[in-house]
C-alpha cells in the first residue's frame, strides 16, 4: 500500500511505523528494494518500536505529526489512498479558503470500497449527494462518530495518546479540532472533474 500511495501522492510525507527491531530491519530492505520508495526524496520514516500488547495508534500519529515540515498537514491513514492530484488540489485550497488568516480544517471526502455500510456515521456529515452535485466548497457540521480526512494547520492539536488500540482514536482528535479550529470542522468540495 505505501508505493500505492507514494504513486498517488507527490507531496511530503511523514510516517510512523510501529514495528519489531526484526520488522525494522525487514521494511529497511523493502524500502531499500523498492524503486518506488527510493525515487523519493520527500518521505520520513519514523520506526516506533514496539512495546505492549497494545497498538499505540495515536502515539503513532503524534509522531508522524511532529515530524511534518510543511505549514499544513493532511492527516490519513496507512489504508487511505489519495486521488492522483490531491496533493496540488490541496495546496491550491489552502490559498483559495485562505487558511493561513483562519483556523480552518479542509475535510476530504473519503469513500469506504468494502464495508462503507459498518460504519455509516463515520462519513455521513460530509453528505456525498450534496458533494457530487457542489460547485463550491461547503461547510461541514461535526456530528457524534465523524470521522473524516483533514488537511489542518501544523499548529494543530495532537491525537489523545491514552486512546490505543482502535475504536473513538479519530473521533476525538476531530472533537477537538471542533473546537479549537472553529465552530465547525471544516469545508472542501473536491472534485475528480476538476483534477484531470
Amino acid at each position: 500500500m505505501l508505493e500505492a500511495i507514494c504513486k498517488h501522492w507527490e507531496g511530503p510525507i511523514s510516517l510512523a511505523l510501529y514495528l519489531s527491531d526484526a520488522e525494522a530491519q525487514q521494511f529497511l530492505r523493502y524500502a531499500q528494494g523498492s524503486e518506488v520508495l527510493m525515487s523519493r526524496g520527500n518521505v520520513g520514516y519514523h520506526i516506533v518500536y514496539k512495546e505492549g500488547q497494545f497498538y499505540p495508534v495515536n502515539l503513532l500519529r503524534n509522531v508522524a505529526m511532529r515530524h511534518v515540515n510543511t505549514p499544513y498537514m493532511f492527516l490519513s491513514d496507512i489504508d487511505f489512498l489519495p486521488m492522483y492530484g490531491l496533493y496540488e488540489y490541496l495546496r491550491k485550497s489552502v490559498v483559495q479558503l485562505d487558511m493561513a488568516n483562519a483556523k480552518k480544517a479542509l475535510v476530504v471526502p473519503a469513500f469506504e470500497t468494502l464495508r462503507y455500510h459498518v460504519w455509516t456515521k463515520g462519513h455521513a456529515p460530509t453528505n456525498f449527494a450534496k458533494w457530487r452535485t457542489a460547485t463550491t466548497p461547503y461547510r461541514v457540521q461535526w456530528e457524534s462518530d465523524f470521522e473524516p480526512y483533514v488537511m489542518v494547520r501544523r499548529d494543530s492539536p495532537e491525537y489523545d495518546r491514552r486512546f490505543v488500540g482502535f475504536g473513538w482514536n479519530k473521533v476525538a482528535h476531530i472533537m477537538e479540532l471542533d473546537a479549537q479550529v472553529s465552530c465547525s470542522i471544516g469545508n472542501v468540495h473536491l472534485s475528480a472533474k476538476r483534477l484531470g
